[in-house]
């Protein structure tokens, strides 16, 4: 009689190995790069309603593209536009503090030389004088 152990232990790592085949499959793939090209498109579309002086329809563009996006990058890209909306023509420099604590913490931990938009990140507190 043939021991049936060794099946049974590996059944958990069989199933997880095709959740993970499954979850990166090309279409679960396709799905999230449809998803980070609409936000694209509403962070370059927000610009341009800046650009015509609909402000707050560029707000909504960037909630959107915010709610779209699983990128950091993105989300950093669309929170550094949408505080600088905010402080510079909604006359709202409170909630552009608070959009910018919030890319504060969109930030993974450890990242010393990160960069945000092109421009590196200083973590380090600075030294007063």
């Amino acid at each position: 009689m043939k021991n049936t152990r060794p099946i049974q232990k590996s059944l958990p790592v069989l199933i997880l190995g095709l959740m993970v085949l499954f979850r990166l499959s090309p279409a679960g793939a396709q799905e999230d790069l449809e998803r980070e090209q609409a936000a694209r498109h509403d962070l370059n579309y927000a610009s341009y309603l800046i650009e015509v002086g609909k402000y707050m329809e560029a707000l909504e563009n960037y909630e959107t593209a915010l709610e779209l996006t699983s990128r950091t990058q993105t989300k950093i890209d669309a929170l550094l536009a949408k505080a600088t909306l905010l402080s510079t023509f909604l006359d709202a420099p409170e909630e552009a503090l608070k959009v910018y604590r919030e890319v504060y913490r969109q930030i993974p931990p450890g990242c010393g030389d990160c960069t945000i938009p092109g421009r590196p990140v200083t973590l380090r507190a600075q030294s007063p004088g």
